[in-house]
């Protein structure tokens, strides 16, 4: 056979090859969802706005299965992994638990003074449960805002108790 029919044969088996593969991850890896709903299923949007906090969605990453992490296999992002972010706000101190990790872009309204603003930013937004108190222990819903990038805390914000009927929430530090 003449060079070129290897060739040709070659480069016509590596294009059956490749769309192969492109199905085979189609059917076996989930699509990220990018809703029109409210980000965040623990904290209602007039809670957000009464803290001055905005999201916007973002294209959520794939978590891949546990079987392709521990072969070694991950993506080549310059993201912060969610299960990386969620255990350093679990490790914090009065951190009793955390009920959701979600990317997506945010812009805080209300700022205090000194700090740098954050506006259409991509973070991960952590909510979850602190504890304060010595002797009569309060527990109150808390949001995050950790960089995407280098997992650096930008905010923790208090929410309000109920649809949003509380004082807006002061920056809480970071």
């Amino acid at each position: 056979m003449r060079p070129w029919a290897w060739a040709g044969g070659a480069l016509t088996g590596a294009a059956v090859a490749g769309l192969i593969v492109a199905i085979a991850i189609d059917l076996f890896l989930p699509g990220p969802p990018l809703g029109r709903g409210p980000i965040l299923r623990s904290v209602t949007t007039e809670q957000l706005a009464a803290i001055g906090l905005h999201l916007e969605p973002a294209v959520q990453p794939v978590d891949l299965p546990p079987w392709m992490t521990s072969a070694g296999i991950r993506f080549p992002v310059s993201i912060v992994p969610r299960d990386r972010v969620r255990a350093e706000v679990t490790a914090q101190r009065g951190v009793v638990g955390v009920s959701e990790v979600v990317l997506a872009y945010a812009t805080v309204a209300r700022w205090e003074m000194g700090s740098a603003p954050l506006a259409h930013r991509l973070v991960w937004v952590v909510v979850g449960t602190r504890a304060r108190g010595l002797y009569r222990v309060v527990r109150s819903t808390q949001v995050w805002l950790v960089d995407a990038s280098t997992g650096a805390e930008l905010a923790r914000l208090s929410v309000p108790p109920g649809g949003g009927s509380g004082p807006p929430a002061a920056f809480a530090g970071g």
